[in-house]
């Protein structure tokens, strides 16, 4: 059976979605599934082979087809997002119809807000993995009739639509899956540390991500002044909300913390996996969603501290009540995540968020719900 993937991300990118993407095809097609990832045409810094930059063995299909592609504009920003996502979703349409045999016998699995409503008019296999949904509820709601299903990330999106009267069988709630194959486990955190130069002395924190307001970093950066001297906050990301990262390094300047909080680049993918095991806890405010980070830092016995309801869907122990920054260093300095240990977060990525038991489950609710 065929599963097309129709995802509008820039691919390659630097960004945590793009490995999720292409790591859920590759699995997919280890399924047993012919699988074809169709993209949008963007302009893209990244010339590397796809399948090299991830380090995917596996080969299936990648279409790339037309995007109006304005993003980057300045003052039209928003207006080239719309713009960029309309005519991707116009131009998924027009490749279905021109496969239209092809694509009523398959799988449609989106990624994307836009092109579901225009294909679930034509198709009855489609299925749509939603993210952040923000205030968006109602936005989703007319959609309910003409998806067979809803792949969500978070127990709180779950509770949502089911309020809003979903089936709770037309509903996955499934985490994004770490791939536990790609993770070098061996090397020591003394090693890790001097291999790119960081202090050992220090008492690290860490950040990765891109720097958005809804990821709360304005609130990690404010948490430094509540901690020792010895504690560095190591943050790594790029500048995607240009405003927002200037507003962070003034906060960091007022609050005279440059020396304990450190801004840094996005590290390629490679590397990223041997970042985490510098590292005895993270601090990540996402909102809406799981950041997959956590859950790799968690294989190095990196503690994340979040929001309650992150912490309550990735099985943490032990939590946060309240997203405020004297609270974040206060649950940092007493100490009880240090009770838990490299084995204990390992099981918990192991049992509750692996790739290979995220693509089981997801792979047998497809297959039943089409």
């Amino acid at each position: 059976m065929k599963l097309f993937y129709i995802a509008n991300a820039r691919i390659p990118t630097e960004k945590a979605h793009g490995i999720q993407i292409m790591k859920m095809c590759e699995a997919f097609v280890k399924c047993g599934l012919e699988v074809e990832l169709i993209i949008p045409k963007r302009r893209n810094p990244i010339k590397e082979d796809v399948f090299k930059y991830y380090g995917i063995e596996t080969r299936f299909a990648i279409k790339t087809i037309f995007s109006l592609d304005l993003l980057g504009i300045k003052h039209i920003e928003r207006l080239a997002l719309y713009i960029q996502a309309l005519t991707f979703a116009f131009s998924v349409l027009f490749y279905s119809l021109l496969n239209y045999k092809k694509f009523r016998r398959s799988i449609l699995y989106f990624r994307d807000e836009f092109s579901p409503w225009l294909l679930s008019v034509f198709y009855k296999n489609t299925f749509l993995e939603i993210h952040a949904f923000g205030n968006r509820f109602n936005y989703y709601k007319q959609l309910f009739s003409k998806i067979s299903g809803f792949v969500l990330i978070t127990q709180k999106a779950e509770l949502e639509f089911l309020k809003l009267g979903v089936a709770k069988e037309k509903i996955l709630t499934a985490p994004d899956g770490v791939d536990l194959e790609k993770f070098n486990l061996n090397l020591s955190k003394e090693q890790a540390r001097e291999r790119l130069n960081l202090p050992l002395g220090k008492k690290l924190i860490i950040y990765s991500g891109h720097l958005y307001n809804w990821k709360g970093v304005g609130d990690l950066a404010e948490s430094s002044k509540y901690l020792p001297e010895d504690y560095q906050l190591d943050v790594y990301g790029r500048d995607v909300e240009r405003d927002y990262a200037d507003e962070m390094r003034v906060l960091v300047k007022s609050g005279k913390l440059e020396n304990r909080v450190n801004f840094k680049e996005s590290l390629p993918m490679p590397e990223v996996r041997n970042l985490y095991k510098k590292y005895r806890v993270m601090v990540n405010m996402a909102s809406e969603t799981i950041d997959k980070t956590m859950l790799e830092g968690m294989l190095f016995g990196v503690y994340p501290v979040t929001t309650k309801g992150n912490s309550e869907a990735i099985g943490l122990p032990i939590s946060l009540e309240h997203d405020d920054p004297e609270e974040i260093a206060e649950f940092i300095l007493q100490g009880k995540w240090k009770e838990y240990n490299v084995e204990y977060l390992q099981n918990i990525v192991k049992e509750r968020h692996s790739l290979s038991a995220l693509i089981s489950k997801m792979n047998k609710y497809i297959k039943d719900g089409k």
